[in-house]
C-alpha cells in the first residue's frame, strides 16, 4: 500500500503562534457545532415531513396491501385459467406467476 508524502512547508504559516493556533482551532470546533446543530434541525424538519405524508398515505397503503392479497388469492385458485405463459393480460397491466424459484 502506497503512503502518501507530506509537502514541505516552504512559505511562512499564517499562524504566527500557539495563541493564534488556539483562538483558530476554538472557532473551528465552534463551528463544527453549528453545522452539526444545522444538520440537526434539517433531520427534525425531514422526519416530520416524512410523518405527515406517512399519516396522509397510511389508508391508501392499507388498502394496497388488501387488494394485492385479495387479486393473489384469487389468481392462485384460478391458476388453470392463465395462458401456458402463465401471464394474464388486462391491457393496463399483467399478473404472472414464475415457472420456477428465483437462484439465491
Amino acid at each position: 500500500m502506497a503512503t502518501k508524502k507530506r509537502s514541505k512547508v516552504t512559505a511562512e504559516p499564517v499562524l504566527q503562534n500557539w495563541d493564534d493556533v488556539k483562538a483558530k482551532f476554538k472557532e473551528l470546533v465552534w463551528l463544527d457545532l453549528q453545522v452539526e446543530k444545522i444538520s440537526d434541525e434539517q433531520t427534525e424538519a425531514i422526519n416530520k415531513l416524512k410523518e405527515k405524508f406517512e399519516e396522509k398515505s397510511e389508508s391508501l397503503v392499507a388498502r394496497k396491501i388488501r387488494l394485492e392479497k385479495d387479486i393473489e388469492e384469487f389468481c392462485e385458485f384460478h391458476m388453470e385459467q392463465f395462458d401456458k405463459g402463465r401471464t394474464k393480460d388486462f391491457g393496463f397491466g399483467q399478473i404472472g406467476f414464475r415457472k420456477s424459484t428465483p437462484l439465491k
